[in-house]
C-alpha cells in the first residue's frame, strides 16, 4: 500500500491515529480486485488484437492470476468470452 515512501509498516500500524491519511489512501490506492480486472481487460484486448482465441484459462494465465478468483474478476472474464 505504501511502498513508495518505504514506511509501510509505520503507516499500517498507526492508521487509527491518522484518519486523514487512511481516507486519502482508500481514495487513491487501487485494491487487488480492481487491479486484477484491469489486467484482464489489458490481456483480453491484446489477445483480440492478435486474433488469439479467448478462453478463460488463457486469459487467467496471460494476466498472471491464480486459481482463487473473486466473483467480480470471474464476471470480468465472462464479459470477454
Amino acid at each position: 500500500m505504501c511502498r513508495l515512501i518505504e514506511k509501510a509498516s509505520l503507516i499500517a500500524k498507526n492508521l487509527d491515529k491518522t484518519p486523514k491519511t487512511l481516507a486519502f489512501l482508500e481514495q487513491y490506492c487501487e485494491n487487488v480486485v480492481n487491479f486484477q480486472c484491469f489486467r484482464i481487460d489489458r490481456v483480453s484486448k491484446m489477445m483480440v488484437n492478435e486474433v488469439e482465441e479467448l478462453t478463460k484459462w488463457r486469459i487467467v494465465r496471460r494476466a498472471g492470476l491464480g486459481n482463487n478468483l473473486s466473483k467480480k474478476v470471474n464476471d470480468q472474464i465472462e464479459k470477454w468470452l
